[in-house]
């Protein structure tokens, strides 16, 4: 009996990850199935930890197993801007890979549901089909961005990758499978340059590297 309870907690361990994020029903654009939902809170500039903080978006579809691997599968979108939790529908199509691990799509911050960097100056505009110069919009969108108290200069690549991480942690996860497209490669050569260790296997759809400035 003994042996019996200690190969069932064993296996309700690997299944139900130590989690410090509130998982909860929710919806995704164009996924027609319920997934599983929360938000972890981090500080907008991790230099003044006592500081502003933001919500960022966590989206998991589990498993179809009772016994899950460990290490889950992390969508990185491309953009940068794209929010991850779009490829919901793309996530629906490996359903070999949620045969055995989850699917984990983290908003980065700035955008989707990760208090998106929404300005007014980039408003839709009928009058603007020749307005090829982003400068001006740009400078203005800043300026609004400022009014509402928000330190644009954090949100970069490497603040995203902290926030990964953190959310590595919160979800109870030791290791990663990174698949990143585009921008989203270079996200993932960023976590794998500074978390080697939290890494299993990381795909890379369509490289920018390091090297690559993007506009």
């Amino acid at each position: 009996a003994a042996v019996l309870a200690l190969t069932l907690a064993s296996c309700s361990d690997r299944a139900l990850p130590e989690r410090r994020i509130a998982l909860t029903e929710c919806r995704l654009p164009k996924v027609p199935q319920a997934v599983q939902c929360g938000r972890l809170e981090v500080p907008e500039n991790r230099d003044q930890p006592d500081g502003a903080k933001l919500s960022v978006f966590v989206a998991v579809l589990p498993a179809n197993t009772l016994s899950p691997k460990p290490d889950p599968l992390v969508l990185l979108a491309g953009g940068p801007g794209q929010a991850a939790s779009t490829l919901g529908p793309f996530a629906l199509q490996l359903s070999a890979i949620r045969r055995t691990r989850d699917i984990v799509l983290v908003d980065q911050r700035g955008s989707g549901r990760s208090a998106p960097l929404d300005c007014a100056a980039f408003a839709p505009d009928e009058h603007a089909e020749f307005d090829i110069d982003p400068v001006p919009k740009s400078l203005l969108c800043a300026w609004q961005l400022a009014g509402r108290h928000i330190d644009a200069s954090q949100y970069t690549t490497s603040a995203f990758v902290a926030d990964l991480d953190a959310v590595r942690q919160a979800l109870g996860y030791s290791k990663l499978n990174l698949w990143g497209g585009s921008y989203g490669t270079r996200v993932a050569q960023e976590y794998l340059r500074r978390y080697p260790q939290h890494v299993r296997s990381v795909v890379l759809d369509g490289v920018a590297p390091p090297s690559m400035r993007i506009s």
